[in-house]
């Protein structure tokens, strides 16, 4: 894979992220930037690599323009954007991070798009829902149709009175979507589903989104974690690969993956209660809770939801995305586990590599966990005494839920005990 194409790989993968996980998504436009300023100074300079005291954006660009080769104004300032909603997705905001939406997101991605389109102009970028957002919601105002046959049949599905969104479930307004949408056989970007029938359906939120399109997915193992019917109505997408996926067709697809073929993933049913008691701030806000991975009093099992506790309660919850482990101060993190089939890996260790060398100055190894968008809630304990182990796992099996979002309002107003019972 040449520089161009590595590129436009990062690029798609920031799409993907762009609803759920924005931080995420920041970091993988600053990794474009990072890709192409390496790049730049190699031709510019007439080397192989980029030295290892210019392991920086900002080193490199000050190397070059202490050589007399100064980036276009126009291309450092878009670099200059992205690197800098890079970092702030990195680190912890004290809170401001939770102000990202997909507003702050479409100018990080509109400027990234326009770098890759400067330096490799062979590179194609096919249209992206991103880029769409403001133009198809024009269109679908006026009801104008696109000129693209594929864009034209996603338009014309918005407008057929949005399927009575106020009237029905999410589970059934995304099947009459999908089936209306994609014939049996053809593949699609996740993202491209996401975003039309997001498009259609504003009143229900990314994550709810989210955590139904991981439900109806008959061959992700984290579907479990949303608790899908056993009368097979869920049974709608297969997952053909990293990012893209088909309808469920059962007379090729394996079996759908359904708890009693899955006793061994007890996980997906699980809360896992942290104390959050000295350090809920930073693990609110920077959604990264790091701990020993020494065992003992800190190892903690694979579950599919975090809650953070506080002054005898949990006042976040929220689902995890997956737990990354790094042995010695200098060494690589790596993953030890993954919720979320659609996150990529690196990305993941990169961001808690990020995490351990900003806040943690303690014993390793080091593990960090991380996870998505959290919701506020007050899940009280309602025993004596405040929270004296650093975690709690309970089940959250009888409670209805197909996100962390829905769970949190489960959870409102019950108490430990009715989990236990």
């Amino acid at each position: 894979m040449d520089i161009g194409e590595r590129c436009n790989h990062h690029f798609y993968r920031a799409l993907d992220l762009a609803d759920n996980y924005p931080d995420l998504a920041f970091l993988e436009c600053r990794r474009i930037i990072e890709i192409m300023i390496k790049d730049i100074y190699c031709e510019k300079m007439g080397v192989d690599s980029v030295p290892r005291k210019l392991q920086t954006i900002e080193l490199i660009k000050s190397d070059l323009g202490h050589n007399n080769l100064k980036l276009p104004r126009v291309v450092d300032i878009c670099m200059s954007l992205v690197q800098q909603l890079g970092n702030f997705g990195a680190h912890d905001q004290g809170g401001a991070e939770m102000e990202i939406d997909r507003l702050f997101m479409q100018s990080c991605i509109v400027s990234t798009r326009a770098l890759i389109e400067w330096r490799y102009p062979m590179i194609v970028i096919d249209d992206n829902p991103l880029k769409l957002d403001l133009l198809t919601t024009e269109l679908i105002e006026h009801n104008i149709e696109f000129d693209t046959e594929s864009n034209s049949q996603k338009e014309t599905n918005l407008q057929n009175d949005k399927l009575e969104q106020t009237q029905t479930t999410i589970r059934v307004r995304l099947r009459e979507f999908v089936e209306q949408s994609y014939k049996l056989g053809d593949e699609f970007k996740i993202g491209e589903l996401k975003h039309y029938f997001g498009m259609l359906n504003p009143n229900n939120s990314p994550n709810a989104i989210h955590g139904h399109i991981t439900m109806m997915t008959t061959n992700l193992p984290s579907r479990l974690s949303h608790k899908p019917k056993k009368d097979g109505s869920d049974d709608l997408l297969f997952r053909v690969r990293k990012g893209i996926y088909r309808r469920y067709d059962n007379n090729i697809d394996p079996e759908p993956i359904m708890p009693q073929n899955l006793a061994e993933q007890e996980w997906t049913s699980r809360l896992l209660i942290l104390n959050a008691s000295k350090s809920l701030d930073p693990v609110k806000n920077s959604r990264c809770y790091l701990s020993p991975d020494t065992g003992g009093a800190y190892k903690y099992p694979r579950a599919a939801f975090v809650g953070l506790y506080k002054d005898k309660a949990v006042r976040y919850v929220g689902e995890i995305i997956g737990k990354v482990v790094q042995e010695t101060k200098d060494s690589e993190p790596y993953l030890d586990w993954l919720n979320d089939e659609e996150i990529p890996e690196d990305t993941l260790t990169e961001l808690a590599l990020e995490q351990i060398n900003q806040r943690w100055d303690t014993v390793h190894p080091a593990k960090a966990l991380i996870f998505g968008q959290l919701f506020p809630v007050e899940f009280k304990k309602d025993t004596k005494g405040g929270m004296f182990r650093n975690n709690l796992s309970l089940s959250v099996e009888k409670l209805n839920h197909t996100s962390g979002e829905e769970l949190a309002k489960s959870l409102a107003g019950l108490v430990y005990s009715n989990l236990n019972e």
